[in-house]
């Protein structure tokens, strides 16, 4: 007996309709093909029912067909009216799978057969600058060996996901991380972790984009007042000697909190970055607004190959997680670093933050100059 579908006539195009306008549209012949069959099913049961020896029963009215067939029609039209129409993911989401026991022995690092995989259509892994596919943990990292941000990006995400590891409810969602174009930050969030029988856990990680704050008026003043914020926040935390980037606190910090003052060294060089890439104050002649050409390149010469130096060692300290020894040698490293660089900073941040003050000064003079004279 060969079996075919009926169609019922609840196309996407009539769940755009409310149940109130689909029900006083809808309209039900006899001679449509459900209703036929509802009929020959009828027919079927009275049929045995009188083979056992009853009478014939007698249809109510809730029992023609036709009722019948506008009242299903009416159920099922309520019932997909609930149902999902579409899911649109345009965040920027991963799901991380790996064993239980192989995170507890991989340590502060994800195991190298843990699997990405991107999620949604937000095209995830372009933050990597990769294409959105599935990668092994060991495939990740070698993929992006040769990104500045690499490892930075390792913190981050194994921080996040460690964090939520076994079963702890606290966690690390303060980690930071930048696009490897430079331009946008994101914050990395664990909403879920889902452990499975076999042993496999499932980690949902976001990227999401944090906000962009808009300039308003003069570009100039713009330039200017985000200039003095870069200026003052590297002041801060590199040449204070209260911060706890400072080297000689560095030098006299235990050796296991080491780990952590480069994981967060590292979110600050990146930060800074990116702001002053979005304020427009990556760009040399931006600067030359407020000091000379050589005092400009005296800071690019002292503070760029200080910064890779710093980078080098903080992704040497990542590797070294545990590891007392190289740890202590490391964090002798770390420190006379940031005490070459506060040195050799020290004078030019001074003088570039006098000139952007006496600049700032000399702008709010003239704006008031220009406001008219109260009566």
């Amino acid at each position: 007996m060969e079996e075919q579908g009926i169609p019922l006539g609840l196309g996407r195009d009539r769940l755009d309709l409310t149940c109130e306008e689909f029900e006083s549209q809808l309209a039900v012949e006899p001679d449509e093909s459900i209703c036929s069959l509802l009929e020959d099913w009828q027919d079927v049961v009275e049929h045995i029912i009188e083979e056992s020896g009853f009478p014939k029963p007698q249809k109510r009215l809730e029992q023609e067909p036709v009722t019948c067939v506008r009242n299903l029609k009416m159920a099922i039209f309520r019932y997909l009216k609930g149902t999902i129409e579409t899911v649109v993911k345009p965040q920027k989401q991963i799901t991380i799978r790996a064993k239980g026991s192989a995170l507890e022995q991989a340590g502060d690092n994800l195991p190298p057969d843990a699997e990405i995989r991107p999620m949604g259509s937000g095209r995830s892994l372009e933050i990597f600058g990769l294409v959105d596919k599935p990668f092994t943990w060991a495939e990740f990292l070698a993929a992006t060996s040769d990104n500045r941000f690499r490892d930075s990006w390792r913190d981050a995400i194994t921080a996040v996901v460690m964090s939520s590891f076994p079963d702890r409810v606290n966690v690390d969602n303060s980690q930071i991380i930048l696009s490897s174009d430079e331009v946008k930050a994101y914050r990395v969030i664990l909403t879920t972790a889902t452990r499975y029988y076999n042993d496999f856990i499932e980690f949902n990680v976001y990227f999401v984009e944090m906000l962009r704050r808009t300039d308003y008026g003069d570009r100039a003043t713009s330039h200017l007042l985000r200039g003095l914020e870069l200026v003052c926040r590297f002041r801060f935390t590199f040449l204070e000697t209260d911060s706890e980037f400072a080297g000689q606190n560095v030098l006299n910090s235990g050796v296991e909190r080491i780990p952590s003052i480069a994981s967060k060294l590292l979110k600050e060089l990146n930060l800074l970055r990116r702001d002053a890439r979005e304020a427009g104050l990556d760009d040399p002649k931006v600067w030359r607004n407020f000091v000379t050409w050589d005092h400009i390149k005296t800071m690019g010469e002292a503070y760029r190959p200080r910064e890779l130096k710093l980078r080098e060692i903080t992704a040497k300290i990542a590797t070294a997680r545990g590891q007392a020894a190289t740890l202590a040698t490391l964090r002798q490293d770390l420190s006379q670093v940031l005490e070459d660089m506060a040195n050799a900073i020290r004078p030019e941040n001074t003088l570039l933050m006098q000139e952007m003050a006496h600049k700032l000064e000399a702008v709010v003079q003239e704006a008031d100059e220009k406001l008219p004279a109260s009566s």
